[in-house]
């Protein structure tokens, strides 16, 4: 349970722990999985244009929501990681 001052007590096999949280940060950006994009056609270019329909793997009507997949389980290992 969160208190003041950034510090928290975790109970764990039945000791109280206190610890302090440490403020996290995320720089850069994660990679297309290979499901969505051509790793092989995409490292012939560069700089690497998103809107040259042929690095996609998944067809024109359903990369928006393939790129929304991508994201979410971007972010879902990120929360998974501890940021």
């Amino acid at each position: 349970m969160a208190g003041a001052g950034g510090r928290f007590r975790l109970r764990i096999f039945g000791r109280n722990l206190h610890a302090m949280l440490l403020p996290t940060s995320l720089v850069g950006s994660y990679p297309q999985p290979d499901w969505l994009i051509d790793r092989a056609k995409l490292a012939g270019r560069f700089p690497p244009r998103v809107r040259a329909r042929e690095l996609w793997r998944v067809a024109p009507e359903f990369l928006g929501e393939a790129q929304d997949d991508a994201t979410v389980l971007a972010i879902r290992a990120q929360e998974d990681a501890g940021a």
